[in-house]
Order: structure tokens, then sequence, then C-alpha cells
């Protein structure tokens, strides 16, 4: 690496910013063989252009935007987002206010001017008398030298003004170049008048005659036309008095501030077109209709709530039921079992078994040996089993099964009892005899002595599952079957999984510390550029080095 100062290169070794050389450079300052002015002409290899970053995420803006509903002087509109996501706004419209009170009668002043020789006398008679005032003629001048003839002017006009009466509104008359122009002033109760001219006359001289209760009224110039304006409005509270001439498509208004700040415009009545969702107008027929229908009070409907308890909410659920937790909470069905009776044989009623019957009861029979022929002093417990009605039941039937081993062959088989109760409470008891032996299902038979079922040709082997079977009639076909995942991404992590991956051998080697900021200095560097610690003490070397530097005028090529 080299370092060229003056024009003049010498080898340099250069760490951590310090630039050592032995050798006096001319033009060069030396501070303890440290020259200064250096600039760094090696630079390293490109390095390799990084990967593409990752495509940002998709904005969010607004694709409509819809009127609602509307209540009172409220308008509610809808915002929808690109994302799908919607939000509600309010525009609340301004409403008419009350009516002012009437004023105190005015009345128009009346202005005359009359001259006798050199003398002219101005009288104004208002509420409070008249006034008058003198203007005398001034002395004839010397006459001066003639000028040279100037060019012909443009024909001149003289605006006239007059002032006529009818009733109690005066109508001051003003016609220039550009036409007439009028103004209407009513009688004010005997109050005097005032005009204000836009741009001269000053804020305390209008409010003066204000608290005089003078009629006043502004005389301004718009676009070249001659405007006479009414004070229309004082905000007392801000010191700005309004006045306003109207016009057929909108107003003209010319206001002072308390700081004798003068200000006009014209402001235009709002269109009469219909209305949308995005500009003011007039109703349209079909929308007035529809408003019409909307019931007072109405607003955008919510989805209810079985949640909310808040009784004046509007997703509130008004007679909520209460959902049943147990089996206590619901009303038995139409022949519900609602518990158990046990009739005695010989002993209970016909009655006894209707109260049971009606009442969704299950019956038994509890028959003792007296009434069990050939069952010994045994007593059985049978379960009812047919009614002959079941709307209106004259005979039930109770039944006893037992398997009948212990006796003698001739006694064994299967035995069924019969209890029997009619309507005219007569029990009787009836036994009849079942088969030798149990008939099982295809391929199996039982031995009714030994209880034993066996397995006959019939039968078939179990056979083993095949994984690879596709026909569901088949025994060896597996229902339910599970997907085996085929890519490690169908998996879950375990714990500790390893998901990032750290090369140990670039972490081990020089270059894995160089950072953005050793890229900028080596760039700066490159480009003449040496970076120091400008703020270090006098002594040290970047101190010292820095205070050289400023000394041979490079400061510029500084980094701090």
């Amino acid at each position: 690496m080299t370092i060229e100062i003056n024009g003049k290169v010498t080898t340099i070794a250069q760490l951590n910013g310090i630039i050592n050389s032995d050798t006096d450079i001319d033009g060069a300052v030396s501070l303890g063989g440290t020259i200064i002015g250096a600039s760094l002409s090696e630079r390293g290899l490109k390095g390799e252009r990084g990967a593409k970053g990752d495509t940002g995420e998709t904005g969010n803006g607004i694709t409509d935007i819809e009127y609602v509903s509307s209540l009172g002087n409220v308008d509610t509109y809808k915002i929808t987002f690109s994302d799908g996501n919607e939000t509600t706004f309010e525009v609340t419209n301004g409403i008419d206010g009350q009516d002012g009170t009437d004023g105190a009668d005015g009345f128009s002043p009346i202005a005359n001017v009359t001259k006798a020789g050199d003398t002219a006398t101005i009288s104004i008679t208002d509420s409070n008398g008249t006034t008058t005032a003198t203007v005398s003629d001034g002395a004839d001048g010397n006459d001066g030298a003639d000028g040279q003839d100037g060019q012909d002017g443009a024909d001149g006009f003289s605006p006239s003004a007059s002032v006529s009466k009818a009733g109690n509104k005066a109508t001051i008359t003003i016609t220039d170049k550009d036409g007439t122009t009028t103004a209407d002033i009513y009688d004010g109760g005997g109050a005097s008048a005032f005009i204000a001219e836009y741009g001269v006359t000053t804020y305390a001289d209008i409010k003066d005659a204000y608290d005089e209760d003078a009629i006043i009224i502004c005389t301004a110039d718009d676009s070249g036309n001659t405007v006479i304006c009414q004070l229309a409005y004082y905000d007392d509270e801000n010191g700005i008095f309004y006045f306003a001439q109207p016009r057929d498509d909108g107003f003209y208004l010319a206001s002072i501030a308390i700081d004798d700040t003068w200000d006009d415009g014209y402001f235009q009545f709002a269109s009469t077109d219909t209305a949308t969702q995005l500009r003011n107008g007039l109703m349209d027929a079909l929308d007035k209709q529809k408003l019409d229908t909307i019931a007072s009070g109405a607003e955008v409907n919510v989805q209810s709530d079985w949640n909310q308890s808040t009784n004046t909410a509007d997703d509130y659920i008004k007679n909520k039921p209460t959902i049943p937790s147990k089996t206590s909470d619901l009303n038995n069905d139409s022949g519900f079992i609602t518990g158990m009776t046990i009739l005695s044989y010989g002993n209970s009623t016909w009655q006894n078994f209707i109260d049971a019957y009606n009442a969704n009861k299950v019956v038994y029979c509890r028959a003792s040996s007296n009434s069990n022929p050939g069952s010994g002093s045994q007593t059985r417990l049978a379960f009812m089993a047919y009614v002959n009605n079941a709307t209106t039941p004259t005979e039930v039937e109770f039944q006893y099964y037992r398997s009948v081993s212990s006796h003698s062959a001739s006694q064994q088989g299967d035995q069924v009892f019969v209890y029997k109760l009619n309507s005219a409470g007569t029990w009787s008891v009836t036994t009849r005899e079942a088969s030798s032996k149990i008939v099982a299902g295809t391929g199996l038979s039982s031995s009714y002595s030994s209880g034993v079922l066996t397995l006959t040709s019939s039968g078939e082997a179990n056979v083993q599952s095949d994984w690879n079977e596709a026909d569901n009639t088949k025994d060896d076909y597996i229902k339910n079957k599970p997907t085996i995942p085929t890519k490690v991404s169908e998996l879950n992590n375990d714990s500790g999984f390893i998901t990032t991956e750290t090369d140990p051998v670039f972490t081990a080697s020089d270059a894995y510390g160089i950072d953005s900021t050793d890229i900028t200095n080596w760039d700066n560097s490159y480009n003449g550029k040496v970076s120091l610690d400008t703020s270090a003490q006098s002594g040290t070397t970047d101190g010292d080095l820095y205070a050289a530097i400023v000394a041979l005028g490079w400061a510029s090529d500084v980094i701090e």
C-alpha cells in the first residue's frame, strides 16, 4: 500500500488508522515519525452481490368510501380497505339556528348639498337631528405656463350617486362606467348612518359607530366593480366585522379584524345538482322516498352477541332462554320412564298396575314359591313383556326365564314362567318350555349342558391386515389408515431442533468481524479520507495527527 503527499510517494504500513514512516517528505509535517496528509491509494476486490431481500408486505389502501345511513343531521359513511377490513366515520351537518329578535326601527339619513357664492353647505339629517358643514372655494392661483398638449385620453365617466326612499326603505344607487349598483337600507329606529370604505376605514371607527347603533354599510371594489355591503355580523369575541352583498348564486363578503386587516372574497351557494356519496347537493326523489321509510332512531344492524350482558347495547339479546345443563332441567317426553314399581303376584290389584303404567314406570312382578309351579321354594322377579292394548290395556303379561341344568335329563331345558293379570284383578301363571339348545350364529353351536360355544367347519380363520389392500370389503382391509409423511416439512420440530446453520469456518476467519462501518471506512480511505478521533487529546496519536492535518488545511479529508 502507498501514500502520496505533495506528489511524492513513500511506502507505509497502516494499522488501526495510524500511518507510520521514517522518511520526511517535502511539504509534509513529521511528528514522531508520523506523516500527515496521506491518501490511501489501494482498494480491495469487489465482493459478491448479496442475496435479494424478501418482498415487503402488501400495502393497505382505501378501495371504497360508501354512504351508509343518516340519523338527524349525522351522516354515516363506510371506508373499505384493500385488506378487507372496514371502518365507519360520521359527518355532522349544520342545523338551522334560532331566529334572531327583530331589530329596532331604523331611520334613513337624508343628505343635501347647496351652494351660495363660493361656499357649499352639506346637511345630513338623521334621528339625532341635522348636522351641517360648509366648504369654501379656494382662492384662484396664478396661471401657470402652458404645458405641451398631451395625447387624447379615453372618454371619462363621472360616477353619480343618489338616494331615494319609499316607506321605511332607502335605496342608494351608484352609477359608474361598469353600470349601476344599488343597495337597500331600512329604517333603524332613529339610528345614524356610517359608511366604511374597504381598506381605508379603521376597526376603531367602525366599532364606535356600532356602539352608537349607527346603520353601517361598506363600499368595496370587487374585481373592478363597486359594491355596497351591509353589516351582516359582528364577532365580538374575536373582534371581526363582516359585511355582505347577496348575489344570485352566492354572496360577496368583506371583513375587517381588530388589527385593521381587511379581507374579502366571493362565496358560491351549494350546487343544485343531485347529491352523491362524495359530493353535497340536492336530495334525489328516490333517496327522499327511502329516507321517509326509515324508522325514527334507525341505525345499521349489528350481529347479536350471546355473551352481551348490557341490556342497552345493540347486540344484546332479549328474552334469552336458559340452556339446560342437567337432565333434571328437562321435561320428560311422552313415554319417558320415571321410576319402577314391583307388583306382588296374587296380591297387587289391577289399579296398582294401571297407576304405574300410566306414570311411565317400569313394572315388575315378584312371584313367591307358592305361585311358581315346578320352581320349588325360590322367588322370581318377572319383567313386563306384553299388554294387549297400549292405550287401554285389559291384560298384562310378566315373564321370567330360567335354564334348568341340575335336574334329570327329562327336566333339563329352558323354561319361561308367564304371570298374567287382567282388569278383573285375576292372577294366573303358566309355564312354557324352550328348546334344548341355544341357536348360535353361522358356524357356531352350543351344548346346553356345558354352555360352551363350539366353532364348526363353516367358520373362517382370521387373516393378517394388509397395508396395501384397497378393497374395503376385504377382511385384510385397514380402516382409517393414517398418511405417512414423505417430507421433512410435514413434520413438527422436536425441542432443540436446529432451524438455522452457523458456519464454524467463516466464524473463525478474520472476515467474520467485518461490518458496514469497516466497509464505509475503506471506501473513504480509497477516496483520500482518513478516519481519526477528532476529540482525542494532544499527546495522543490521533490528537497530534488531527492537529497537523488541520494545520495543513486538510481537515476536510478527516472522517470522525
